[in-house]
């Protein structure tokens, strides 16, 4: 049938006229409590608390740093006390959690602090100064981690420190900061201390061994942001089970006449000397001699990337894409790495391969992430994804012993099915692991997540992971017999194997897929828009999800690349890409909606939109490391019977999924969740009149220390589907928007380029 044809997907281009000035609303809040002379006594002694701990470190010039608690209700945006502490007194250089900030602390700004909680009588200082609880100085027990708290004392160790040095966001004090601490650890006699890399935005060094007395004496340094155990990133062993040799009929080389799109994977290598898997292989770099390392992870990841349909039966339901290899050997056979030398490894490689847009890591590191903390890693990632223009593909994580999760959920597992870094990489694609067959004894059905798959949600209930693949299923103690996923080992052996590691391929190959089409022009590469694509053709294609499959697989598994990059006539899906500021405004309306879907008077449709953005980021801040908002609204606009002006009637199409938000606290919620760069909508329309005019609008929100103003790229994909496959809701779509006079193009890819495109183009 004609409707079966995929029709190319429509790219709205911004003009002037849809950007304007919104109206303001006011602000200032009243003070939250009575500010008389006890009040402001009380914390003008605790200024002298911190002016005391840290004399000494003051007299040297060395900035320090204080925690600053609010009142459980000034924990928002709007009650951040920006009056008291600023640049002038001692600025606010990062958060903790919610309603607890780090502030920058110098003999002067502590004596203007002081002056301004005595004397300060205007009415925005008063309420400004009514949102305190403490303030109190940051110290060795904020610096020193609860594992290290529990170790013995002057018992040797033999994992590395890893130690952070406060920013305070001036390079002459940081500079101060960085020298102060190496000439302190040299003084105090503290060896093998070096740094390591972690992107520019952060300073962390490296300490060989050393006793807990060596962390503590370290975490009392006035700099310190904290000690811990470098983490270790590993691979999980599992028993494999051997099937028989890999052949050319389940593993075919690449077709000479086709141009593969080329996926890197971080990982343990593949062998050598496996003729069938190096024909996929076009590039190396190896981290480790190949005396020291076991390519079995690295083979079965490559085989799964370059053959996953092929090795697990002509399977349909794994991706019928494939992609050849940059081989980046990072695990020796230990098959664990410190988080500091596989961070190395990873831009080594980048720098090393920079046609190489998408990244595979199937790994993930020892310890859960965070509600209110980006872990290092995902924050280095999301750095490098900046820098280099990539996407990382990661791992949710294996649960690392049984008993494993049955579905729906009995057991609570307290944070070991939680997700590991670097999952929690705002800007990277986190994998899910689903179950692709099951039996009597496995502990999930087909299609449901794979019993060992850790959760989500990421950093501030963002959602993570956003997308899943086939991992296999198992029993609770971990077999699985014909129940997981084929693929080779480093002897070109079939083996059966289960892991999350072994569904992120599968989406990595697809990414790579989509990409490929997307760069048409050595300039176009934009994995930010490869991101959203995937997201959103999941988000139709598996919806219903609900808020509690999302924490677990995400909106599900991604159709193939064709269906990512097209449409049908009965669905039709187009993209904004908007440089969006606070002001003016982005509008776009009235938003054509097709008239095929208008049915005696009434909407039959759904409606599908996907946000994704990368804003500025930084670590420090903690819960609030997403520093602008994006929010998408489309709605009706309805005239005011008494004025004739328009008034917007507010969204209509609401988040997805339906209340996900109510699953946290209103402090991480409002904090964290609200302010996830990655946003789904949906909503289904059976009632609602067809005489409606519609309005697109994005608002732009900062967080309160956020000064910048410049516009920032943001993807919108909306779909728009008829539950009738006959109605023309592409042609009356594309009809409507050249009506209005809206700059459209078609999507380009490189299929198209080459004249491999079905369907109509108009």
């Amino acid at each position: 049938m004609a409707n079966d044809l995929r029709r190319p997907i429509k790219v709205v281009l911004p003009q002037n006229i849809d950007f304007k000035d919104p109206e303001e609303k006011g602000g200032g809040f009243d003070p939250l409590c009575e500010v008389d002379d006890d009040y402001r006594s009380h914390y003008v002694s605790q200024v002298d608390e911190v002016r005391s701990t840290f004399q000494s470190s003051l007299a040297e010039g060395i900035p320090a740093v204080a925690k600053v608690v609010l009142k459980d209700k000034a924990k928002s945006k709007s009650y951040r006390p920006d009056e008291i502490l600023n640049e002038d007194t001692c600025p606010i250089i990062g958060v903790t959690r919610a309603g607890t900030l780090l502030t920058s602390v110098t003999t002067k700004g502590l004596d203007k602090l002081e002056s301004k909680i005595r004397d300060a009588t205007t009415k925005t200082s008063v309420a400004h100064l009514s949102t305190l609880e403490t303030i109190s100085p940051f110290t060795e027990s904020d610096a020193l981690s609860n594992e290290l708290k529990q170790e013995t004392d002057g018992e040797e160790r033999e994992n590395s420190l890893k130690i952070k040095l406060f920013r305070h966001g001036n390079k002459q004090a940081d500079a101060t900061l960085d020298a102060a601490f190496e000439a302190y650890a040299k003084e105090n006699g503290m060896t093998g201390i070096a740094p390591v890399r972690y992107g520019n935005s952060t300073k962390v060094y490296r300490c060989a061994a050393g006793t807990v007395s060596t962390a503590s004496k370290i975490a009392s340094f006035a700099g310190t942001q904290s000690v811990s155990k470098m983490p270790i990133v590993r691979l999980v062993r599992t028993a494999s089970r051997q099937l028989g040799p890999v052949t050319v009929e389940n593993f075919p080389a690449p077709e000479l006449d086709i141009e593969y799109p080329v996926v890197g994977i971080f990982d343990t290598g593949t062998d050598p000397n496996n003729k069938l898997l190096q024909d996929w292989v076009v590039g190396r770099m190896d981290c480790h001699p190949m005396v020291a390392q076991d390519n079995t992870h690295g083979s079965f990841v490559a085989g799964l990337m370059a053959n996953g349909r092929h090795l697990n039966n002509g399977d349909l339901r794994f991706p019928d894409s494939s992609a050849k290899i940059v081989d980046i050997v990072v695990f020796n056979n230990s098959y664990e790495v410190e988080e500091s030398d596989l961070i190395m490894f990873i831009e080594d490689a980048l720098v090393q391969f920079p046609e190489v847009r998408i990244w595979n890591l199937s790994l993930a590191s020892s310890e859960p992430c965070s509600d209110d903390q980006i872990s290092d890693f995902g924050a280095t990632l999301d750095e490098f994804r900046s820098t280099y223009g990539v996407l990382f593909v990661t791992a949710a994580g294996n649960m690392s012993s049984p008993p494993y999760r049955r579905w729906p959920v009995e057991t609570h597992f307290v944070g070991q099915d939680r997700l590991a870094p670097p999952g929690d990489s705002v800007c990277g694609l986190t994998v899910g692991g689903l179950a692709h067959l099951d039996n009597e004894k496995t502990c999930v059905k087909k299609e449901q997540v794979s019993p060992f798959s850790r959760r989500g949600p990421g950093l501030g209930g963002q959602p993570k992971p956003e997308l899943s693949h086939y991992s296999g299923n198992c029993d609770e103690q971990g077999n699985c017999m014909q129940t997981g996923i084929i693929s080779m080992n480093a002897q070109a052996e079939l083996i059966e194997d289960i892991g999350v590691s072994y569904g992120t391929p599968l989406v990595s190959a697809i990414a790579g897929g989509v990409e490929s089409e997307l760069r048409v022009g050595p300039d176009t590469s934009s994995p930010s828009l490869v991101k959203a694509m995937m997201v959103h053709s999941a988000h139709v294609q598996n919806h219903p999800i609900t808020a509690n499959d999302i924490e677990y697989t995400g909106v599900g598994r991604p159709p193939d690349v064709a269906e990512i990059v097209s449409c049908r006539e009965s669905a039709a899906t187009i993209v904004f890409q908007i440089p969006v500021e606070r002001r003016p405004r982005f509008y776009k309306n009235p938003f054509p909606m097709p008239p095929c879907l208008v049915k005696n008077g009434i909407l039959k449709c759904e409606v599908f939109m996907t946000l994704l953005y990368d804003p500025p980021m930084e670590r420090s801040w903690g819960i609030e490391y997403c520093r602008r908002n994006v929010v998408a609204s489309l709605g009706f606009l309805e005239l005011d019977p008494d004025t004739g002006a328009e008034k917007y009637k507010g969204r209509q199409i609401h988040p997805s999924p339906d209340k996900l938000r109510q699953r946290y606290p209103d402090d991480i919620a409002d904090i964290g969740f609200d302010w996830a760069p990655l946003k789904l909508y949906y909503r289904k329309f059976s009632q609602t009149q067809g005489d409606k005019q519609w309005r697109l609008s994005l608002t732009v929100r900062n967080r309160a220390e956020c000064l910048d103003e410049e516009p920032m790229p943001a993807t919108l994909i909306v779909t728009v589907k008829s539950p009738d496959e006959n109605d023309q809701v592409y042609t009356e779509m594309v009809q409507g928007m050249n009506a209005l006079g809206w700059v459209v193009q078609n999507l380009e890819l490189r299929s198209r380029e080459r004249g491999e495109f079905g369907g109509d183009s108009n």
